[in-house]
């Protein structure tokens, strides 16, 4: 069963990744509108128009359905992700009890599962942003914040209770739940193949059936980015330097991890995946302002470090400091401008290598 899964990649199965990859882009860039740093205006303008990746209804103007009520459009963007598993489950019920006149085979059980999954996967960085959307608070010069989805409602008054009380069930149950099973599922499904549980391998399909054989494991580096992605705008509402600083660290780890293990099974893919997440960090670097004196106290900091480990930068861990270190140090110094020119070069010296070992080994 599992050697089935894992099969070589058909013209179908990466036309599936390829829409995988485009939908999971257009969840970051809509997730980037989120942040409370100005974007050059053909970025506000695309991360505008995509705010239905994140189920902003305001922006398909279902406020005539809805009203004017920030609840209620909450409430109905959490509802969408039940609501979607509760028609599958209703349509597999009603595969089971259609009369058999229709001559229609029933659902399996397997490839139901399979399916939710799939969905979750796909809408899982809108699914982490939905869920954080009542902890993205900015401040007003009066002290009260509010929030940053909807600015009619401030922060720990009235209805941001109840939005609270929301975004921790889906935060819990779908979320961290999907993770959850996940990482169960990659946990164990060496042990079902070998048992020959065909049908819980094929529950999982959706987990492993992009990946190589030997990086099956990596939709959780994947399903990690995009709740990171959006964790860094609720960490840095009030300090957007902050928020593009951390979105880059992100970016450069989770290159980093495609570079090395090219874990889609069709390198083209692969080649893809590197591309699309170097140009977001670069877009993300274009966003960070800050004063002088802030850069000039950071380059003396980044100085003393690059000399202390410039007389062992040509072993292997030395890379994997100048990787964390540096960006890390920019952070603490609040210079997130310097951190991004060195986790930018740092990333396309660490990625040409293989960049040119793919042309030159197609």
């Amino acid at each position: 069963p599992l050697a089935q899964v894992l099969s070589q990649a058909t013209p179908f199965k990466s036309v599936i990744m390829a829409f995988t990859l485009a939908s999971s882009a257009l969840q970051l860039l809509a997730v980037l509108g989120l942040m409370s740093v100005k974007w050059p205006r053909t970025v506000q303008s695309g991360a505008s128009n995509l705010k239905f990746m994140v189920l902003d209804l305001d922006s398909v103007s279902f406020s005539c359905v809805t009203g004017n009520s920030p609840m209620t459009s909450y409430l109905l963007s959490i509802a969408a992700f039940p609501a979607a598993l509760a028609w599958l489950w209703l349509c597999y019920l009603a595969s089971k009890w259609l009369p058999k006149c229709w001559k229609r085979k029933p659902w399996k059980a397997a490839f139901m599962v399979n399916t939710m999954g799939c969905g979750l996967l796909g809408s899982y960085g809108t699914m982490a942003a939905v869920s954080l959307k009542p902890f993205m608070c900015y401040k007003h010069p009066n002290g009260q914040e509010s929030m940053v989805s909807y600015p009619g409602v401030f922060c720990g008054e009235g209805e941001h209770g109840s939005m609270l009380i929301l975004a921790w069930l889906l935060l819990v149950v779908f979320v961290a739940g999907f993770f959850a099973l996940c990482a169960y599922a990659c946990w164990n499904v060496s042990t079902w193949a070998m048992n020959r549980q065909a049908r819980k391998v094929q529950s999982f399909r959706f987990s492993m059936a992009s990946f190589r054989l030997d990086a099956y494991w990596f939709i959780l580096p994947v399903l990690l980015r995009g709740f990171s992605f959006a964790l860094s705008v609720v960490i840095g509402s009030n300090h957007p330097p902050l928020q593009t600083a951390l979105a880059s660290v992100i970016l450069t780890i989770y290159g980093i991890a495609v570079t090395k293990m090219r874990p889609w099974k069709s390198p083209v893919i692969n080649y893809a995946d590197t591309v699309v997440t170097a140009c977001f960090l670069l877009l993300v670097s274009k966003s960070i302002q800050v004063s002088e004196d802030e850069e000039l106290a950071f380059a003396e900091s980044y100085t003393i470090v690059l000399l202390l480990f410039l007389g062992r930068s040509s072993e292997q861990r030395d890379l994997q400091r100048v990787v964390l270190v540096y960006p890390a140090a920019g952070v603490f110094c609040n210079s997130p401008i310097l951190v991004s020119c060195t986790i930018s070069s740092t990333f396309v010296t660490v990625i040409t290598p293989f960049v040119l070992h793919f042309f030159l080994s197609a």
